[in-house]
């Protein structure tokens, strides 16, 4: 049966997914579980967005284009299946379903909109977000940045972090927007050379206030693959003669008067836990070993990990600021299969070089996933569409 959507409608509606899913009005803390009006605005933008891509997909016969999106589609039907069993309750049911809907509409998105078209309404998302939060910078101050704290527990700055709820959020968006206005200049803004030029300067300083260091890196590294794909020899090489810098460098001890210089509190202390990661994995793994086969649900670690992890000047945290750990965290080894079974292709993928861009644009989600719990968060968020992004591209190349 065939079904007719509008191509503006879809897009549109991509856009407002990507723009509900990112834009936050205020700052929310660990602890908070409250119901306002602003997660109920989003909640009805994700709920429809899935059910429209659900009923789309009812009426093409549940087809799929790759087995990529099989999986992740069972993946989907699985949290949803046990949510109810998390310690979360009912936040892990509502998540749950928000990711359920999140590949329900990619299904409708890549079947009715052309690839230029989807990587299109993601920079208008992102030129609409860097406006509002401009425009907020001067009459919110108090609203576009987020502070961030050294080990002791004192307030060390302030990132920017716009109108998205963190500054790594803000980071990740500007960051991939570069990358697809980098690599498919030629398509976007037509005509509109000077506005292009303002974009990608007002994302770049954006990115830099942001002060997201793997953002950044991510960014490098995907553009790197794309310019140099299938010469990637040159990067092996590359890395190769800096691990040996950075071994003479640590050697001599040098690094002492150097690397206080990257990180943000000038501590070096700071890099070498990752911002004081590795206490959280720490705690993380220790969780892991006791649901090792099917973890505590999704987004479980909500409440799971405040519970039993909270720095000596009580901080905590709700993920475990790695996508893995986050991943056996919320669904163990059982629920992790068909994800896994994904990541495996896609790396496949990346270091056969097969899939040029799908392939660069999964760097955003591996790079981000090493140090942040991204696609696989205790909720959907932007990295979450990145990664079902570099999914079902995977067909189009291939066709």
């Amino acid at each position: 049966m065939k079904v007719r959507l509008s191509e503006g409608f879809v897009s549109f509606l991509y856009v407002l997914l990507i723009v509900t899913t990112l834009i936050s009005f205020r700052n929310r803390g660990v602890d908070s579980s409250g119901f306002d009006l602003q997660i109920l605005s989003k909640i009805i933008v994700w709920f429809f967005c899935g059910v429209l891509g659900l009923i789309f997909w009812f009426k093409v016969n549940f087809s799929l284009n790759s087995l990529c999106q099989l999986f992740i589609v069972i993946f989907s039907c699985y949290i949803v299946i046990t949510s109810p069993f998390s310690p979360a309750g009912l936040y892990s049911v509502v998540t749950s379903i928000v990711f359920f809907c999140f590949v329900m509409f990619n299904i409708l998105l890549f079947k009715t909109l052309e690839v230029s078209d989807v990587l299109k309404a993601v920079v208008i998302s992102s030129v609409f977000i860097s406006f509002a939060s401009l425009i907020s910078l001067f009459l919110f101050p108090g609203l576009v940045y987020q502070e961030f704290w050294n080990d002791l527990g004192y307030i060390e700055g302030v990132r920017l972090k716009g109108l998205t709820d963190n500054a790594n959020s803000l980071g990740q968006l500007c960051a991939f927007s570069l990358f697809l206005i980098l690599v498919n200049y030629r398509e976007t803004f037509k005509g509109k050379v000077y506005f292009k030029y303002f974009i990608l300067a007002l994302l770049f300083l954006f990115l830099l206030l942001s002060q997201s260091r793997t953002s950044f890196l991510a960014l490098c590294i995907a553009l790197s693959y794309y310019y140099f794909f299938r010469r990637f020899k040159i990067l092996y090489t590359f890395i190769y003669f800096l691990f040996c810098f950075a071994t003479v460098v640590f050697l001599t001890e040098i690094h002492l008067h150097i690397l206080p210089s990257f990180s943000r509190s000038g501590s070096i202390e700071e890099l070498f836990t990752f911002t004081g990661r590795t206490l959280v994995w720490e705690a993380v793994i220790d969780l892991i070993r006791n649901e090792p086969f099917f973890g505590y649900g999704y987004a479980s670690s909500k409440v799971i990990i405040p519970l039993n992890f909270e720095t000596s000047w009580g901080w905590t945290t709700v993920n475990s600021h790695s996508f893995l750990l986050q991943l056996f965290l919320s669904v163990g080894i059982v629920g992790a299969l068909p994800v896994i079974i994904i990541i495996v292709f896609q790396l496949f993928r990346l270091f056969s070089f097969k899939g040029r861009l799908s392939s660069s644009i999964f760097i955003f989600v591996l790079i981000t996933g090493i140090l942040e719990s991204g696609a696989i968060g205790p909720i959907p968020n932007f990295m979450t569409l990145v990664w079902l992004l570099s999914i079902f591209l995977i067909h189009f190349e291939n066709n």
